[in-house]
């Protein structure tokens, strides 16, 4: 998970790295020089927000472009880095008009509050990922589906790098947005608090799947999951 990063130095590349770490963006593989068609392919299996090559003060090869183009990876270039965190956005803002609200992974959050940094739309919150899988893109409610914010950027708390997705016991801090439509801004401290939990949806199939009985799980997991299906049936 993570887009590609590319660079004519090692020292423009780490500058490059640390400034999309900080703005929240998940890198997962880099390199420097001429981007080629090697390049282009360490992103072809990511997920769809990750299938990008940033390019920063580098020349693109016509091979790499080529196979760029007949693979749907998207290369963004430029020498300024402000403009190339620009462009990423623009997709990103593409991919989450465009994300299904439905559909979407099992996932039961609880609030950390030691790390509830911005209480207020933007709302950036700390999170313990108690059931499931959080990811960008994912969009977050209360018990009594009052809609929280969409996930638009993730930083996993114990390493502060930017990722995609955490899984089942990780602490992250989430950056949350309200799309367009959602006119209500929710507020911690005023609407929601530390015991509230944080609920995806998902369809009928999937919640049929929810393991409510299970001698692998825990008694706490296993009355999250019982509110988790309370919550999805309301």
């Amino acid at each position: 998970r993570g887009l590609h990063v590319q660079a004519s130095t090692l020292g423009s590349l780490e500058a490059l790295l640390e400034f999309l770490n900080e703005n929240g963006v998940a890198v997962g593989s880099y390199g420097l020089g001429v981007v080629n068609v090697k390049d282009v392919k360490r992103v072809v299996n990511r997920d769809p927000l990750s299938r990008t090559l940033i390019a920063f003060d580098v020349v693109i090869s016509k091979p790499a472009v080529h196979y760029a183009n007949l693979y749907n990876v998207d290369i963004i270039t430029g020498n300024v880095i402000y403009q190339l965190l620009d462009s990423f956005r623009r997709k990103l803002k593409t991919f989450l008009s465009n994300s299904a609200p439905i559909n979407q992974d099992p996932c039961v959050l609880e609030i950390v509050p030691a790390y509830v940094i911005h209480p207020f739309t933007p709302l950036i919150i700390g999170v313990r990922v108690s059931y499931g899988h959080v990811s960008i893109g994912t969009r977050l409610y209360l018990i009594d589906k009052t809609f929280v914010g969409e996930v638009e950027t993730m930083q996993n708390i114990h390493t502060r790098f930017a990722v995609n997705e955490g899984r089942t016991g990780g602490l992250f801090i989430l950056k949350l947005s309200v799309p367009l439509g959602h006119s209500r801004n929710v507020v911690y401290g005023r609407d929601f608090f530390e015991d509230d939990k944080l609920f995806s949806k998902i369809d009928k199939r999937t919640a049929e799947g929810l393991p409510l009985q299970s001698s692998i799980l825990s008694d706490y997991t296993l009355k999250l999951l019982h509110k988790y299906k309370a919550f999805l049936e309301m």
